[in-house]
């Protein structure tokens, strides 16, 4: 009993200290594996779970071993319509629509995966496939891992922006003076259709010094825009001065 106690407030000190930063749940998970019972490691990663946003609703996913397959073609979303003539901004825009859709859904599972899937067709699926498996030593695959490793990037994207989503653009006429398109300047294998759009996004506690520049990398792929990267940009918390 004694034991079983000091777990059970080994797990609440646990839960009290980890934040919503995957980060620290990562170290809270770590931490489990020096406990000798599989049941309380169990517990212990629910606990982590609980505590990352959308973390539900990936785990189904994950269950049901859905491998979306995404062909580049006209996509109409977000009110817009992104064919040939579409411009980043638009994608970027429509990307972010759908995953302020896949955060907001919360725990219902079935419209999470709806707005997932419209990321997915979104994205550049050759470009990451081809960046992912730069490097590694077996680069054949089959059209079904091909998906897999497509699918788990663009899996992270949501999570990577969620905890700004309330300060997304709410309509295009807002995002297209929000949005500056760079050039791309990193990846040469790209060739000179690729580019990099920006958007600077309020810290949902009100600092102004806490903001952060969301940064999209994108690439012509089969004649369409698309994503091939999702992050920050590690030099700038603003736009203004640029």
């Amino acid at each position: 009993m004694k034991n079983r106690n000091e777990r059970i407030r080994a797990v609440t000190t646990t839960r009290a200290a980890t934040t919503a930063r995957s980060d620290a749940a990562t170290r809270s998970v770590t931490a489990t594996q020096s406990w000798s019972s599989p049941y309380w490691a169990g517990c212990m990663l629910l606990v982590v779970c609980g505590l990352l946003q959308g973390c539900d609703g990936d785990e189904t996913r994950k269950l049901r071993e859905r491998v979306h397959h995404v062909e580049v073609g006209v996509v109409r979303d977000a009110g817009l319509t992104l064919d040939e003539q579409a411009s980043p901004g638009m994608v970027v825009y429509a990307l972010l629509v759908t995953i302020h859709d896949d955060v907001k859904a919360g725990k219902d599972v079935s419209a999470r995966e709806d707005a997932f899937k419209r990321t997915m067709n979104l994205s550049a699926p050759d470009q990451i496939h081809k960046q992912d498996v730069r490097g590694k030593r077996d680069r054949e695959t089959t059209v079904a891992q091909r998906d897999r490793s497509v699918e788990d990037i663009v899996w992270r994207w949501a999570p990577t922006l969620g905890y700004y989503v309330d300060d997304f653009p709410k309509t295009w006429e807002d995002a297209r003076t929000r949005l500056i398109r760079r050039p791309s300047g990193t990846s040469a294998d790209q060739g000179p259709e690729a580019c990099v759009v920006k958007i600077a996004l309020a810290d949902p506690s009100g600092d102004a010094k806490a903001m952060a520049v969301a940064q999209f990398r994108l690439v012509k792929e089969k004649g369409f825009w698309r994503v091939v990267q999702v992050g920050f940009d590690k030099k700038h918390r603003s736009l203004k001065t640029r």
